[in-house]
């Protein structure tokens, strides 16, 4: 369920709500970011902190290769995150080269949501 509800998350991320970043002019984007990076996060740290713990356990019960593979994606998810996400969304927030944030942005969620995915695929298809 865990997995299920960040590959829903980072999805709608993807396809709905950093394209219509793009539709915002630079003062109303300021004050819909705001409201939303407070809100996003309210839903997706419980997410990512629940999935990283429940893979670490999970390997930690079964060390098989694939175990290994599933929290190595979680944790290049971590990364694209806190090394690339999070710094765009300060750019943004800051009114720094919001265009080009906001295509990086886009790039980089894509990583995420393909390896979001992956992770999905992996835990469905041990489970089935």
């Amino acid at each position: 369920m865990i997995d299920f509800g960040v590959f829903i998350m980072i999805w709608l991320v993807q396809l709905v709500v950093y394209p219509a970043f793009q539709y915002f002019n630079p003062s109303n984007l300021e004050r819909w970011h705001h409201r939303y990076t407070k809100g996003i996060t309210i839903v997706v740290m419980p997410l990512m902190i629940s999935q990283l713990f429940l893979h670490g356990y999970i390997l930690y019960q079964d060390k098989s290769p694939l175990e290994v593979v599933t929290l190595a994606l979680v944790l290049a998810a971590w990364y694209i995150t806190f090394v690339h996400a999070v710094p765009l969304h300060n750019k943004i927030s800051m009114r720094t080269d919001i265009e080009d944030s906001i295509k990086s942005l886009i790039q980089f969620n894509l990583g995420r949501a393909l390896i979001w995915t992956v992770v999905l695929a992996i835990t469905f298809f041990v489970n089935i």
